[in-house]
């Protein structure tokens, strides 16, 4: 009885993280199909985001695409707790407070094929391009090539996913 539960637990969960696509289609900019959104994923501004398909976002992310864009392609999928920003401080006079300075916004934009690990962060104006894989806490700063796997903070480039045949 217990594993007749247990799987009907897991059918149900599969069926809200697509209702929950669903759901965040009506306010996306565009959205694609076989979209799963787990739950406690928070979405700023969803007019300025595109996502492609089979998208997976994990429990507790948060796109924030207040002051730019975020544009994600086909086949993501975006680990637990990772955070994507659009936005950044501005800090270039000394006489005024950095929090009066204001934000300026850049856009962020996601190939295909690309994993972003656990508790990652894409800061504003990066591109990630596609089959590259974002290691798990890492701080993305720069745009990260194809097919390379990067990690740490800042982020930095660890090895290339490319055969060397």
């Amino acid at each position: 009885m217990l594993h007749v539960l247990r799987i009907l637990h897991i059918k149900m969960n599969q069926a809200l993280y697509h209702l929950r696509g669903d759901f965040w289609r009506l306010f996306l900019h565009s959205c694609g199909e076989n979209v799963k959104i787990m739950d406690r994923v928070r979405i700023n501004t969803p007019k300025n985001i595109s996502i492609g398909n089979n998208i997976f976002i994990h429990h507790d992310s948060e796109l924030d695409a207040s002051r730019a864009k975020i544009t994600i392609g086909n086949d993501v999928s975006i680990g637990m707790g990772a955070l994507i920003l659009t936005f950044n401080h501005i800090y270039s006079s000394k006489k005024i407070p950095i929090s009066r300075q204001g934000t300026i916004g850049k856009e962020v934009k996601i190939e295909n094929n690309v994993w972003i690990g656990a508790r990652s962060i894409i800061l504003s104006g990066v591109t990630i391009h596609s089959g590259s894989i974002i290691g798990a806490g890492a701080v993305v700063t720069k745009d990260v090539a194809p097919y390379t796997v990067v990690g740490g903070v800042p982020a930095k480039f660890i090895k290339s996913r490319l055969s060397r045949k």
